[in-house]
């Protein structure tokens, strides 16, 4: 069964590593070695990723298939590019960056 709630700060650890794997699982097969590397490296590091967690108006939730994590998603609050902010009213949620682990056995039947 799939179950989402609100992370809190102690799994930053894991949103940042869920986030790298996805990341790297999505994007590596378009990308050259060296580019990719480089940017995992210096750019999407897990010290950043993890700092992500604890910025003010990010919101994680993560999915769980049982005991195992499988996805996650970053909601920020009240942080819509000027572009966007036409068609928002306040207190507007901006999804970013939803990541989930292909290599998870789980199908829809368990959502």
């Amino acid at each position: 069964m799939i179950t989402i709630r609100i992370a809190s700060i102690d799994e930053a650890e894991l949103i940042a590593d869920l986030s790298r794997k996805t990341f790297y699982d999505s994007f590596a097969g378009y990308n050259t070695k060296e580019d990719i590397d480089k940017f995992m490296n210096e750019q999407f590091t897990k010290d950043a990723l993890m700092k992500e967690v604890s910025t003010e108006n990010n919101i994680f939730l993560l999915a769980y298939n049982g005991n195992m994590p499988v996805g996650y998603v970053r909601l920020r609050e009240n942080n819509i590019p000027p572009s966007r902010n036409q068609s928002c009213h306040r207190n507007c949620k901006n999804i970013r960056r939803p990541g989930f682990n292909r290599e998870r056995n789980w199908n829809s039947h368990d959502a």
